[in-house]
């Protein structure tokens, strides 16, 4: 499997954009099959696996909780993972093919487009593999 990783701090909006990319893909003809909350109710944090390009690609967004992470990064039946990964769990950074810093901003409209910036990092990545 393939691992396309977003790294950064705590609370930077590594899952706003993978929020984004799973987003983008589902637009683009992907079916996911049933998207799983994680984490604390009040995140926003999910798993789904998607199938796109008769491909499967997981998508994690709690990028916070080494298990979920080790979990994922166990799956044998992807062909792809895109991940999120706190800079607190930096023993996984050597298990992304792929990895992506996350962008940093501090007003909203750079946040949301340094996020959009970061979505489209990683879907152009997918295209060049897929």
């Amino acid at each position: 499997m393939e691992v396309l990783m977003l790294t950064g701090e705590s609370q930077r909006g590594k899952t706003a954009v993978l929020h984004l990319v799973h987003e983008i893909l589902i637009a683009d003809g992907a079916k996911p099959s049933e998207v799983k909350r994680v984490g604390a109710k009040n995140q926003r944090d999910f798993t789904d696996v998607l199938t796109y390009h008769g491909k499967r690609i997981m998508i994690l967004t709690m990028g916070d909780c080494k298990k979920d992470i080790q979990e994922a990064l166990a799956v044998k039946d992807c062909d792809f993972l895109i991940c999120a990964c706190n800079d607190e769990h930096k023993e996984f950074y050597k298990e992304a093919t792929y990895p992506f810093n996350k962008r940093i901003a501090d007003e909203l409209l750079y946040r949301l487009a340094a996020n959009l910036y970061d979505a489209n990092r990683i879907i152009e990545q997918l295209g060049k593999i897929i």
